[in-house]
């Protein structure tokens, strides 16, 4: 919409473009998604570039022209710090932010999700990774009903089975999981997990606000963590961080890759 916009936004990313510019992506409550031009700020010295960093929480000037959307003024309201600093946390904000730029086109209002997102990135510093896993697991999968493709989590897409008894292997070209019998081979399969977690994943999807009450071992929140992830990088196509010290001992792999 043309004109000029106060917007609440978060930063998600930003890439640099011609010589002095950059292009920041930012996720409002009140218009979505925001992709704008943010002009000379890696000129030294700029008063706008420091407060376009990734992970912050700014109040923005927005400028809509039918040529692009440009940063007309930017102040931080949340710098998120401890976020920042947290090298164990950054990777699950990532991830959380490609659940946004994946499944979304700007001015796709989404205002449950802003909060989702902004209350994550509250809290997660405070969190132990087990709670860690499982929040990113909810947003990611709050974003996923918003844009209509959570996978069906009921039922086997090949024998149609609604309670596996053994372990299952989510399967992002089939939107759902089959039993590992139904597999049909060994691709993949070291990203199973038991079947009986199916229902963790339900419980998420059913009663987010509850996700941290959830008490699982360490090995069942790495199982569904891996398991997870390998299927956000399959239906995002985008690699998906992981931290090494989350894998299972003889796992090494920083990303995973489709």
């Amino acid at each position: 919409m043309v004109g000029r916009h106060k917007l609440q936004a978060l930063v998600l990313s930003r890439r640099n473009i011609g010589e002095a510019d950059r292009l920041v992506t930012l996720f409002t409550r009140e218009q979505g998604l925001v992709k704008a031009i943010a002009k000379g700020v890696r000129k030294i010295p700029s008063r706008r570039g420091g407060h376009l960093e990734p992970y912050t929480m700014v109040l923005t000037l927005i400028s809509a022209t039918r040529a692009g959307n440009y940063v007309s003024a930017v102040e931080t309201m949340r710098a998120y710090q401890d976020l920042q600093l947290d090298k164990r946390v950054l990777p699950v904000v990532r991830n959380i932010a490609l659940s946004v730029t994946s499944f979304f086109e700007e001015g796709q209002v989404q205002p449950t999700l802003f909060d989702a997102i902004a209350h994550a990135w509250d809290i997660l510093p405070s969190l132990d990774d087990q709670r860690r896993a499982l929040l990113e697991m909810a947003v990611a999968i709050h974003a996923l009903e918003l844009a209509g493709v959570m996978p069906d989590m009921d039922r086997c897409q090949v024998c149609r089975t609604t309670n596996p008894r053994e372990a299952v292997v989510l399967d992002g070209a089939a939107g759902g999981f089959r039993c590992l019998l139904c597999q049909g081979g060994f691709m993949d399969t070291e990203y199973s997990f038991p079947g009986h977690l199916l229902k963790v994943i339900r419980f998420i999807q059913n009663s987010p606000e509850r996700v941290l009450k959830l008490s699982l071992s360490p090995a069942a929140v790495t199982h569904l963590l891996l398991a997870w992830r390998r299927y956000m990088a399959h239906v995002t196509e985008q690699p998906i961080f992981m931290e090494p010290q989350t894998y299972p001992q003889g796992m090494s792999l920083s990303t995973i890759q489709t």
